[in-house]
């Protein structure tokens, strides 16, 4: 007994109820959808019409890479939902699949002309090796690129191997020298033209305002000298440009000084002298018991002659 077509079934399959503007057999649905979404699907894929690949695509409905980028269109995957429903057999698919860009037209054509159309799809992607038979290979001679920056990153390494001189332990020294012979009387005797200069174009540049208030208050920054100076009111034996700075540092230890002082717990003596010298309130609210009691007492005052309480 010979079986209903299979464009019908599917048919059937894709479109239960038909309505006025559905297609009215699978041919339409094939010349007015399917045919359209091919093209679009070539040329989307290959860019342009220009190559006999291109032409003949050979699209297998079987094969499941072509149905993922089939099923990107609308009408494609309503007919892979009916494949699927249906449970056809990729030869009843193939049987189906007979129009413009199937693999049915590619290979019609290839056995027409006497030619193969060569897929380029998978160029240019290695060939699938299995993990447990592929070889390690062997590093590829490294280009002069790499030379060059193995060269450099060996030079960083050495430079950061080498020990680092502090320029500050020399100027530190020569300040002291200085600075002591300031203290013995030697007024003419400069700290450093180099240091005196630098200091002198920060605060003209403003660059010192964004040191941090940390560093602006440790004294140990400055001799210590100008800062007994400082403390002493002797400003004048405070060289000019140094004066704001070392105004600034005894204030921030002024302010650090009050800050410790307020952040002291109070003594737990004077706790307990608070305490002991507070009064208690006390308030008396009478019960209806105490106001029975109350009325008793009374009624027996008035009864024996003595006084009475009223509330």
């Amino acid at each position: 007994m010979k079986g209903r077509p299979i464009d019908q079934l599917v048919y059937e399959q894709m479109f239960p109820r038909p309505k006025s503007n559905d297609p009215q057999n699978f041919r339409s649905l094939l010349e007015r959808n399917l045919v359209q979404e091919v093209r679009q699907e070539v040329v989307s894929f290959y860019g342009h019409l220009d190559t006999q690949e291109a032409k003949y695509p050979g699209l297998d409905y079987t094969h499941p890479i072509h149905r993922i980028r089939l099923s990107r269109w609308p009408w494609h995957r309503r007919l892979f939902r009916a494949f699927d429903a249906l449970r056809l057999t990729p030869n009843e698919i193939y049987s189906l699949t007979k129009w413009e860009g199937t693999k049915w037209a590619k290979e019609r054509f290839e056995r027409e002309e006497g030619i193969v159309i060569r897929d380029t799809a998978a160029d240019e992607f290695p060939d699938w090796v299995e993990p447990e038979d592929r070889v390690e290979e062997t590093t590829a001679a490294s280009t002069p690129q790499q030379e060059e920056d193995e060269d450099m990153d060996a030079a960083e390494e050495e430079s950061d191997e080498e020990p680092l001189e502090s320029v500050g332990v020399a100027l530190n020294e020569r300040l002291r020298e200085r600075a002591a012979r300031r203290a013995a009387g030697d007024t003419s005797t400069i700290l450093d033209e180099e240091w005196e200069q630098w200091l002198k174009n920060a605060i003209e540049t403003g660059e010192l305002s964004n040191l941090t208030e940390q560093i602006l208050s440790e004294s140990d920054v400055f001799p210590q000298r100008m800062i007994q100076a400082a403390r002493a009111g002797r400003w004048n034996e405070v060289p000019e440009f140094m004066r704001d700075m070392i105004r600034r540092t005894l204030e921030s230890e002024q302010v650090r000084e009050q800050r410790a002082l307020t952040s002291q717990p109070a003594p737990t003596s004077s706790l307990r002298s608070t305490q002991t010298r507070s009064t208690r309130v006390w308030e008396f609210r009478p019960s209806r018991s105490n106001l029975r009691m109350v009325m008793t007492r009374s009624g027996a005052g008035s009864s024996s002659g003595g006084p009475s309480t009223q509330y």
